[in-house]
């Protein structure tokens, strides 16, 4: 695990090297898009790369939601393949290719939708809701939660009934946006259906704006993880609301004992549930894959715990008195104007498919490390305390 002192290095390495990767993907997406259009095909690219979340080496989403079990899209590539520029890896089914491109850039394409404008949408709440906080400090966030999932990858398999990287990521926008101390705002996702069919929007519903905070990135992910040990603190993960639903500090022994043990997280505009601890799946569910979910985040929780004590203020003082140059963070550290980012794209992001898969081989590749949180802080009315699930409450577990 990376020292205190180390971790603004690491934040700024990590999105340095994505922020560089991203003009090679675009530039490879564009050509490709550019390639089926000759051949008929209308496609968009979408996914993490387009909301400045992705990793590295993240795949590149591809939609093509009016080519039909992707027939043209194959044939278009199967014409060219010898050329090498861009080559079918995988069918994964009749509705997925991948396809891998230039520069070692994997293209993920995808043809299944409810509706034409939904890849779109899904998008442009994930982007919507990282590029409204007042700083880098939630996207920073959102890039460490996918190094946990990618930590965990050879477990956290969707074929073997674990929720997939999108879920995980709903999940975390979800406690940023009703935390006591809000880092983003509240967004509605409608799904609205008239005589011309079916509209689907997302409305920032609070008025006036809410206040919204800065927050430490690593006490987002601290919060994360405890959100998952305390069972989504009995709470159902929806983003149709029009009011913030506070999120309880913690829960009582009894209270955690009576706590849903099926999660209940509801996909935006498509309204599937994204856990899978009902019907067919709810016997691995209850016996293995929430128990391990659980376990997996507890034990890094407790890592994290552990880490935090060894930079208390005495130990930072300690290692200033020696080293007058050590670097210390501060949540604001990354900080920039919410002008740099755009508010809308002109893409989407996949229906069945979360906004990337953490493909390796696609670039340089930047381990699954996660920094040590911030020490816990003395001013309760500066930076909320990490939710931190006691001995009593693991053992209910």
């Amino acid at each position: 695990p990376l020292g205190h002192e180390e971790r603004p290095e690491f934040f700024a390495r990590l999105t340095k090297t994505a922020d560089r990767r991203e003009t090679v993907v675009r530039e490879v997406a564009r050509t490709f898009i550019a390639f089926l259009r000759s051949h008929g095909v209308e496609a968009k690219q979408h996914g993490s790369w387009t909301q400045r979340i992705a990793l590295p080496d993240s795949d590149c989403d591809i939609s093509c939601p009016n080519d039909l079990n992707l027939e043209k899209t194959k044939e278009a590539v199967l014409r060219v393949q010898s050329r090498q520029e861009f080559v079918i890896q995988e069918e994964v089914s009749e509705w997925r290719l991948l396809i891998r491109g230039r520069h070692g850039v994997l293209l993920d394409v995808t043809q299944k939708a409810m509706h034409h404008t939904e890849p779109y949408h899904k998008a442009e709440h994930i982007m919507t809701s990282v590029n409204s906080a007042v700083d880098e400090n939630v996207r920073l966030a959102v890039l460490v939660v996918k190094l946990w999932v990618r930590k965990h990858i050879q477990t956290f398999q969707p074929k073997d009934g674990y929720p997939n990287a999108y879920t995980f990521l709903l999940i975390f926008l979800f406690l940023c946006t009703h935390r006591q101390r809000p880092v983003i705002p509240l967004i509605k996702c409608l799904r609205e259906e008239t005589g011309e069919g079916v509209h689907l929007r997302n409305v920032k519903v609070e008025s006036p704006p809410p206040r919204l905070f800065s927050e430490d990135p690593l006490v987002l992910f601290q919060e994360f993880l405890a959100f998952l040990v305390a069972d989504l603190k009995n709470m159902p993960v929806e983003f149709e609301r029009s009011e913030r639903r506070p999120i309880p500090t913690s829960l009582s022994p009894e209270e955690q004992l009576r706590a849903n043990k099926e999660w209940f997280v509801k996909e935006p505009f498509t309204r599937a549930m994204k856990c899978r601890s009902s019907g067919r799946w709810s016997p691995l569910w209850h016996a293995q894959i929430r128990p391990d979910i659980i376990q997996r985040a507890q034990a890094d929780l407790d890592h994290l715990t552990q880490r935090a004590a060894t930079h208390s203020p005495v130990q930072q003082q300690l290692r200033r008195s020696m080293n007058a140059n050590a670097p210390e963070f501060r949540p604001s550290a990354f900080a920039v104007s919410s002008q740099t980012f755009p508010t809308r794209v002109p893409c989407s992001s996949s229906t069945t498919v979360p906004p990337d898969s953490e493909r390796g081989n696609q670039g340089e590749t930047i381990p699954a490390t996660i920094p040590p949180p911030p020490p816990r802080p003395t001013d309760q009315r500066v930076t909320e305390r990490p939710l931190v699930q006691n001995s009593q409450s693991r053992q209910l577990h």
